[in-house]
């Protein structure tokens, strides 16, 4: 292992760069396998083709030669395998693929530019990576293997475009906002999330790698909810399909929904309470089931929100809701089959539209 710090601006391929021979040759006079990068500052490293490296230290400006390029990271035996607190410019896309033994930390944002697409392959899914500060990345976020976790829960992330935790993969936020362009946890035993104690936004972005859907837990992955909210946020365009799983495995805590469109759930499901400020949830064909266990509230000020299902004809599972509350603009379109309403209290208030679809209504 070597660092290459930056005596002048020039390619990141090229020793000049670090006042070492011309072109040269890589690990010896630029940086190559587990060598520490250092773009000093007040210096420009341009990246003129994709390289791997050991670690990257970003005190001036790392950018590329106006084509996206991708870092990849191996490991430089640092605790930081990447430290932004300068500028990074134009598209970098970052893989890290690292072969520490231990924790190591990332500083993704800096004063100026955020990386593009993030891929976090370790190579033991024991393996676990901190991301130190606010974090924000411009494009997908994927975790095929080992863990990403804030290295303080006060940290917030946010992802624009897909996060997808993979088969061996784990996302573990604090107590701090997130949002979420999509969200995909594999269906798999040692796929894991943990949601923020605050709130997690999913944005539903239309722009994201996951045009089908916008939110799916496998039914065999973990899911530790922590207490937090879950926000479906509004969209530009388009619909967004969600699945949980099969009843009984994974149950939302509180949910909100505040967006213009559809969000057609295409498994069971369930939370402990559902207000529906803006948009249409409903199941997908009337074929799944729902269960809030607590309060279900339809509308909210001046939007039209509809909990129902898409398909009239093809009937609709069980209902189950602690609570309903319809305001003036809600409209809650009741199971063919029974809708139970179990909570105490004013358990049903109508102020807006009810079908009750030849259903029965069992409080």
């Amino acid at each position: 292992m070597a660092t290459f710090t930056s005596t002048t601006n020039g390619n990141l391929a090229d020793g000049a760069t670090y006042g070492n021979t011309s072109p040269g040759s890589r690990g010896t006079d630029f940086p190559g396998d587990d060598d520490v990068l250092v773009v000093d500052t007040g210096d420009t490293v341009t990246m003129n083709a994709d390289a791997t490296i050991g670690s990257v230290d970003i005190k001036g400006t790392l950018t590329t030669d106006g084509t996206a390029r991708t870092l990849t990271l191996d490991d430089g035996g640092q605790g930081y395998i990447c430290e932004h607190r300068g500028t990074v410019s134009t598209t970098i896309n970052l893989t890290i693929n690292s072969n520490y033994a231990g924790n190591r930390l990332i500083r993704l944002n800096g004063t100026s530019g955020n990386f593009n697409d993030v891929s976090i392959t370790l190579q033991s899914a024991a393996r676990v990576l901190e991301y130190v500060m606010n974090t924000t990345i411009d494009g997908d976020l994927s975790i095929p293997m080992g863990t990403l976790q804030s290295y303080s829960p006060l940290y917030s992330l946010t992802v624009t475009k897909a996060c997808t935790v993979g088969n061996s993969g784990k996302l573990i936020l604090g107590s701090s906002t997130v949002s979420l362009g999509t969200l995909n946890v594999n269906n798999s035993a040692n796929a894991l999330i943990t949601f923020s104690s605050a709130t997690t936004t999913i944005t539903l972005n239309p722009n994201s790698t996951h045009s089908t859907w916008g939110f799916s837990l496998g039914s065999a992955a973990t899911c530790n909810m922590n207490g937090g909210t879950i926000k479906f946020a509004k969209v530009d365009s388009g619909t967004r399909y969600m699945q949980m799983g099969a009843e009984g495995v994974h149950v939302l805590n509180d949910v909100i929904v505040d967006t213009d469109y559809d969000i057609p759930w295409a498994s069971f499901f369930e939370a402990a309470s559902l207000d529906i400020q803006d948009g249409n949830l409903n199941s997908y064909g009337g074929s799944t089931g729902i269960t809030i266990t607590g309060a279900l509230t339809v509308g909210n000020g001046t939007d039209v929100a509809l909990l129902g299902y898409t398909d009239d004809s093809n009937g609709f599972h069980d209902q189950k809701f602690g609570s309903v509350t319809i305001n003036a603009n809600g409209t809650l379109k009741a199971s063919n089959q029974t809708a139970t309403i179990s909570g105490g209290g004013h358990c049903f208030t109508d102020k807006g539209t009810f079908t009750h679809s030849d259903g029965k209504v069992e409080f």
